[in-house]
């Protein structure tokens, strides 16, 4: 029986000391800090725009109903989010092209730096005895 994303369902935690992981492999069910990266436990690389999306979308769950489809996978189960979210985040994906993610990059992280340099010298120059 296939999982959609607004029926993972939910168990209750299997040790409330130990917390769930932020991502988990949807091919295994093992736990995962990084939802793209290789499954240390079989091996699974999330290769395609279907599946990185899939395993986008099951990081955005709860932990609860997260831990209940890490379960749920690793018990032969799969997991099928809506189709509409689905859609959309395989859309994004493809817009996130290596030139928009440093584009981006450098706006967030390049231009603050800049204007702080800007800001600085202009300081400097302004205590400068003439």
């Amino acid at each position: 029986m296939p999982l959609s994303s607004s029926d993972t369902g939910s168990s209750p935690p299997s040790d409330p000391n130990v917390p769930v992981p932020p991502a988990l492999c949807l091919r295994c069910g093992s736990g995962r800090r990084l939802g793209l990266a290789r499954c240390e436990a079989c091996g699974h690389s999330p290769t395609d725009d279907l599946d990185r999306a899939a395993h986008l979308l099951a990081m955005d769950l709860s932990d609860d109903e997260r831990e209940g489809l890490m379960a749920r996978v690793a018990a032969g189960e799969r997991f099928e989010p809506d189709p509409q979210e689905l859609e959309d985040t395989v859309a994004a994906l493809r817009q996130a092209t290596p030139l928009a993610v440093g584009a981006f990059a450098l706006v967030v992280g390049g231009l603050p730096l800049l204007l702080a340099v800007l800001v600085l010298t202009a300081l400097a120059w302004a205590l400068l005895p003439l």
